[in-house]
């Protein structure tokens, strides 16, 4: 089917993504290249053949919907789309269906199936997993080429996974080859070679016409970005996102700022949400640390040093007794001493939540990213829950210099990492207490939801 009887492609990079003949591209690096247009309709390259299949994807329905819409073009080919299934079906009896692929372990949902052109939208917020795993639904009983495109911008979950397979030690705009060898194991002198080829066709803001007529600002809306997203978003650098990065901004911090004090008698009733995170010191230097939450507001934050275990326990339990908190809504750090705080409240018959930073994450529904450990999920999760205004702070400098100290990384095995309570003390000077409990604090209703009160290490 031709192309530009619908829709025409400009001339540069996505002419030559179009154009290429390689089993695998990917095309992009910078915002603004025009990545999702020509994904999109790259997809109908054979769709007057009965037999093609297409899957175009994005990692969650809500992005993918932007897809959708955009295809509704396809309308004056004579296309028929079904809502039901997310698809189009064309005169010639081919599909072109979109999917999304948002948990990890979503994508054996795609097992079994056959397509002949499989199109990601932003790779980089999908997994290396996810990627090989539908990737390998491409192929074709009809004898229609297979084509895996992606699209993608430094940055995310997948984009070192993305630097590995397609921009280190490559040149772009050039093709590579992998060769395989394929033994059947009925006869071994029965050899096929196999070849696969892949490339990388980069482009920027400069290389889309269109857009920067359309929209001559958005260029000047890239170049006032960070110096960091700059270079990815602007560029398209695929160096800049490997060093560790700001969890919490400081400008997200401010708005949420309050200085009026919080009544805490008038909400004493309110009891389910009512939380309590406590950091116990395991040093002389540091503070046990207990950070109180009511309707998401930061209500209290209380240091006290060189109290000894009984002294912590005792606290807590008057906590529990007069401030009527909810013993599930109390989360403990238990990695270090904290774990005797936690025994001993046990044995008085409180379950309260035992954090232990290095264990497993939480099975939450709700998670679309994969993470190193425990702490590394909490700490995702208050960074999220203050980006999206969903928790009210005071204005307390210490414990805003302590939340936009600590930094995350995309570890080696494509998870999210937030650095080790050692790792910023030797940068800071001191441990983050303040914005430890305050994780703790918020991490009651995540325990809850996969009815648990403790976590072990596996």
């Amino acid at each position: 089917m031709k192309i530009d009887s619908l829709w025409s492609p400009q001339s540069g990079p996505q002419t030559y993504f179009l154009k290429s003949s390689a089993y695998e591209v990917l095309f992009g690096g910078a915002k603004g290249g025009g990545k999702s247009e020509v994904l999109l309709f790259a997809a109908l390259r054979f769709a007057d053949n009965p037999a093609y299949k297409a899957l175009i994807l994005r990692r969650t329905f809500p992005k993918l919907l932007e897809l959708i819409e955009r295809s509704k073009r396809f309308s004056q080919l004579g296309a028929i789309y079904n809502i039901q299934g997310k698809m189009w079906r064309f005169p010639s009896g081919a599909l072109i269906r979109f999917g999304h692929c948002e948990n990890p372990g979503d994508e054996i949902n795609y097992q079994g199936q056959e397509y002949q052109y499989i199109g990601f939208d932003q790779l980089e917020e999908f997994t290396e997993t996810m990627y090989n795993i539908i990737k390998a639904q491409g192929r074709s009983s009809a004898g229609i080429p297979v084509f895996i495109r992606s699209t993608a911008n430094p940055g995310g979950i997948g984009s070192l996974f993305i630097k590995q397979r397609f921009i280190e030690g490559k040149e772009p705009n050039k093709k590579y080859y992998r060769a395989f060898t394929a033994v059947s194991p009925n006869d071994k002198s029965d050899k096929q070679e196999i070849v696969l080829s892949s490339i990388f066709i980069p482009s920027t803001i400069y290389d889309n016409k269109i857009l920067l007529k359309n929209d001559p600002s958005y260029i000047a809306k890239l170049m006032d970005l960070p110096e960091k997203y700059r270079k990815m978003y602007l560029d398209g650098d695929w160096n800049v996102d490997s060093s560790p990065d700001q969890l919490i901004q400081y400008d997200w911090l401010k708005p949420h700022a309050f200085a009026a004090p919080i009544n805490l008698h008038a909400l004493k009733n309110e009891l389910e949400s009512s939380f309590l995170g406590v950091d116990v010191a395991r040093y002389g230097n540091d503070s046990t640390v207990f950070c109180f939450i009511r309707n998401n507001v930061l209500t209290k934050i209380e240091e006290h040093k060189k109290i000894d275990l009984v002294a912590t326990t005792n606290l807590i339990r008057e906590i529990i007794e007069e401030r009527r908190v909810i013993t599930e809504n109390i989360s403990i750090d238990t990695d270090g001493i904290g774990a005797g705080v936690y025994d001993n409240l046990k044995s008085y018959g409180y379950n309260v939540n035992a954090v232990i930073g290095g264990s497993r994450p939480l099975a939450v529904a709700a998670n679309s990213y994969q993470f190193a450990n425990l702490r590394s999920q909490l700490y995702w999760n208050l960074r999220e829950q203050i980006r999206n205004e969903q928790l009210k702070l005071p204005d307390d400098p210490a414990l805003f210099s302590e939340l936009t100290a600590i930094k995350y990384k995309i570890s080696q095995d494509r998870m999210i990492q937030i650095e080790s309570k050692e790792e910023i003390k030797k940068r800071i000077g001191k441990s983050p207490d303040l914005a430890d409990s305050l994780c703790y604090a918020l991490s009651a209703p995540l325990f809850k939801e996969v009815n648990k009160v403790s976590v072990t290490i596996i």
